[in-house]
């Protein structure tokens, strides 16, 4: 009974592990092109502050669609877009403001935060834009991504039960064929010695 559930446990550690192992490389393979991850169609965004409550919730994985030259953005769109926080590169999902042409054609683009008193200090420009909410989320899973993220914890808690189960499984296998080989082994010997005791007979 202990080993059934030993062995469930872990099957679902490993179904667990493999799912991880899948949508981070997903996730970082698509996003080395431009830096925008992408799966099933939809951009995921990870909501790490509370400046979009209600909407979007810290934790919440905002799912967004890639923006182009064709696609119309207006006041009360919810948008992510390309930011720099002390050195760093970062993607925002605020709210649109305002939108302001200017007079040499440039688009302003003013933006705010639900949860925050005051609009973002630095108006975007249009190509600062990258993607577009569409009004789906999955809350706490950017949590779950955010934690894997880090190389350190995708090798310590991916990388590395993968290949003890994989190892596990190559045992396992190679016990297996062992046995087989085993068995074949004294299948033929009881055959050879069934012949000889039917060749016993026939002689007699």
């Amino acid at each position: 009974m202990i080993k059934k559930i030993l062995k469930f446990i872990s099957d679902i550690f490993l179904v667990f592990v493999i799912i991880s192992a899948v949508i981070f490389t997903a996730l970082t393979l698509t996003s080395k092109k431009d830096g925008i991850p992408s799966l099933f169609g939809y951009s995921p965004f990870s909501i790490l502050t509370g400046s979009m409550e209600p909407t979007l919730n810290p934790g919440d994985i905002a799912l967004c669609k890639k923006i182009d030259d064709n696609t119309e953005l207006k006041e009360n769109d919810i948008i992510t877009f390309k930011s720099t926080i002390k050195g760093k590169k970062v993607f925002i999902t605020h709210r649109i403001n305002t939108i302001a042409k200017q007079e040499d054609g440039t688009v302003l683009i003013t933006t705010k935060g639900d949860n925050n008193d005051v609009s973002d200090s630095t108006p975007l420009k249009r190509e600062d834009v990258v993607a577009k909410y569409d009004n789906k989320k999955i809350i706490l899973l950017g949590y779950f991504i955010t934690f894997i993220s880090n190389k350190y914890v995708f090798f310590f808690l991916i990388i590395i039960p993968l290949a003890i189960l994989f190892i596990m499984e190559l045992v396992d296998l190679i016990k297996q064929l062992v046995q087989n080989a085993e068995d074949r082994i004294r299948e033929e010997e009881e055959q050879e010695k069934e012949k000889k005791k039917q060749n016993k007979k026939n002689k007699k």
